[in-house]
């Protein structure tokens, strides 16, 4: 998926199969990653970032939600953030 159709679209399928089996609302603001393609390294990497922060929010944090999003400032810097949102679960001994 990642090396035919690119970021976007890996991430993308990614999420919806988590989706599928999960109850963690996932948030993403990836719009500068539909249309372009970059290094084959750079993706690479950044996908397993993605899926690796994804996959721990969601099963040991216990995210109610996940939030990730990817600006580009230029052709070789990226931001990438990560929130968590977690439910407060209090219990009393």
């Amino acid at each position: 998926m990642l090396k035919n159709y690119g970021l976007f679209k890996a991430l993308e399928t990614f999420t919806e199969q988590l989706m599928a089996n999960s109850t963690t609302i996932f948030l993403f603001k990836l719009e500068q990653l539909k249309t372009d393609r970059f290094d084959k390294n750079f993706e690479i990497n950044m996908y397993r970032i993605a899926c690796e922060l994804i996959n721990n929010g969601n099963k040991h944090a216990n995210a109610s939600a996940i939030s990730l999003s990817v600006d580009k400032i230029d052709e070789q810097n990226f931001i990438l953030e990560y929130i968590l949102i977690m439910d407060a679960v209090l219990t009393q001994t």
